[in-house]
């Protein structure tokens, strides 16, 4: 699973963005507030550490760029 699709957040290497979506999906996932096992909650806390403890994913951040020819020769 992609860590920033369980976060709900664009890919980016701001720790500090990763963080705050962190935080929000905690509060709205907790166990103690929705009443599930905690599951859900576990695989957005794997999400986060890995993201923060990493030299973050690079396969994830899409660098793409699509040029039509002429675009690339002007």
């Amino acid at each position: 699973m992609n860590p920033f699709k369980l976060l709900n957040i664009t890919p980016t290497d701001d720790k500090m963005a990763i963080r705050r979506a962190y935080v929000y999906a905690a509060k709205q996932h907790h166990p103690d507030v929705t009443g599930n096992d905690g599951e859900y909650f576990k695989q957005i806390t794997q999400a986060y550490h890995y993201l923060i403890n990493s030299d973050i994913a690079r396969p994830y951040i899409d660098t793409s760029v699509s040029l039509s020819l002429s675009d690339f020769l002007y």
